[in-house]
């Protein structure tokens, strides 16, 4: 992915150095914010919309990677944390989805999927958002 975004970008004038870097060093980069261009797989450990905007879009935590700052961001996201309304908790996602995509702190470049391939014998599998899988409900049958 890198090469291709090196790629992308010079034809712009834009000269990217790709550096691989050991797991400790690049989490000491991104809790630092010391990078002008980062690239990082990550996901959510829950699947709500609210969780995702605390998490990624939010603090100064390592992980809101594009720094954004936007109170509204926050306000939204307290508010759905707890609303029981299903309705209403969508209006709430679909506000934050949408000023997310205004502002575009980060650019998604690409979704990883997991792939699963086993024997017809095995039952229980099921595809998680965080792309694990939880042995603990595959049987043979």
């Amino acid at each position: 992915m890198s090469a291709l975004v090196k790629e992308a970008l010079a034809p712009l004038g834009i000269d990217v150095e790709i550096r691989k870097l050991p797991d400790a060093q690049l989490a000491t980069i991104a809790t630092n914010k010391s990078y002008d261009l980062i690239t990082e797989t990550t996901s959510a450990m829950l699947p709500s919309t609210d969780y995702f905007f605390r998490i990624f879009f939010q603090g100064t935590s390592r992980w809101n990677l594009g720094n954004w700052a936007n109170p509204e961001i926050v306000d939204l996201a307290a508010k759905a944390r707890f609303e029981p309304d299903n309705a209403a908790y969508d209006t709430l996602a679909r506000k934050m989805i949408a000023l997310e995509a205004a502002q575009l702190p980060v650019i998604p470049l690409w979704q990883p999927n997991q792939e699963a391939v086993m024997a017809k014998s095995i039952a229980g599998y099921t595809y998680w958002y965080h792309r694990q899988i939880d042995f603990r409900e595959l049987v043979r049958e």
